[in-house]
């Protein structure tokens, strides 16, 4: 598993988010799109980390920021284009 940390800002306005990919290449294709921008038109990422795990990533307590799956970021980010 893998986990992926972006910050983007949103003119003005900070996003946290966690991203979490099954498979390596998964991340680094969702890290990529994280760099042309985040979820909408105008978020541009700011910061981002990449972490391996063992055999599942599960988010228990996230108060201040949006947790994806791979597919679920890759399908909204996909939305934020049409």
């Amino acid at each position: 598993m893998w986990l992926l940390y972006f910050r983007f800002d949103d003119q003005g306005q900070i996003v946290t988010m966690h991203v979490r990919c099954r498979l390596k290449r998964d991340a680094e294709s969702i890290l990529q799109l994280a760099h042309q921008r985040g979820l909408s038109p105008t978020a541009k990422l700011v910061e981002y980390a990449l972490f391996g795990a063992g055999a599942t990533i599960q988010a228990y307590t996230v108060p201040n920021f949006h947790y994806f799956t791979d597919e679920t970021f890759r399908a909204r980010w996909e939305q934020v284009t049409h």
